[in-house]
This record gives structure tokens, C-alpha cells and sequence, in this order.
């Protein structure tokens, strides 16, 4: 899931430090997921899955597989872009179910 410097060059912004420890997306144990917020409108939804899941992980986003090995993440950027409220996006990356809505909203369940 490592995602290059190109892929932002349309001026986005990750949000967040790859040594930030208060970046780990919040943790509900009543679902066993994790939720993160981010402002599609700022950061890529590509951008902010991998390094979502890299912070549960508690890895770096550069230690991780490639996103394009699981999802398009131009077509995942551009569908989240869309701006249409009940627009989400769901897929499995190496046994995390995740689920991109987009509104900034990202879920994360772990394996099981």
C-alpha cells in the first residue's frame, strides 16, 4: 500500500506525520473497527487509506504493499471526489476490511 510522492500532485496533503502516534484512527471496540475522518476536499482518499491502515498497523505507509495491488486508487480518489453523500467504497486490503465513504468518513476492521 506504499504510496508514492506523484500521487499528490494536485496540491493534497496527507494530514498527518508518519511518526505521529495521536494519528492512529480511533478505535471502537463495540464494532471492533477503526474510524478515521478525513477532508476529502484536502487529502486523497487513496492517501488517507494507506496511511489509515499503516497507523493501525503502527508501521510507516512506505513499509506497506501497494494499493494498486487491491484497488484502483485513482478511481477510488475520483469516486470519493464525487462529493455524493451516500457514496462508499468497500474492499479488502491483506485481511482488512475496509470501507471509504465519501463524506471523509474511513472504516477499518481488522482480521479476524
Amino acid at each position: 500500500m506504499a504510496c508514492d510522492d506523484d500521487a499528490q500532485s494536485d496540491g493534497r496533503d496527507s494530514g498527518r506525520s508518519e511518526t505521529d502516534d495521536a494519528a492512529v484512527p480511533t478505535y471502537h471496540p463495540e464494532t471492533d473497527t477503526y474510524i478515521e475522518q478525513f477532508d476529502p476536499d484536502t487529502v486523497a482518499a487513496s492517501r488517507a487509506v494507506v496511511e489509515s491502515i499503516a497507523a493501525v498497523r503502527r508501521r510507516s505507509p512506505m513499509e506497506a504493499d501497494p494499493l494498486y495491488e487491491t484497488i484502483d486508487p485513482d478511481a477510488l480518489d475520483s469516486v470519493v471526489e464525487s462529493g455524493d453523500p451516500s457514496v462508499s467504497v468497500t474492499f479488502d486490503v491483506d485481511g482488512f476490511w475496509i470501507e471509504v465513504r465519501a463524506i471523509g468518513r474511513i472504516e477499518i476492521t481488522p482480521p479476524e
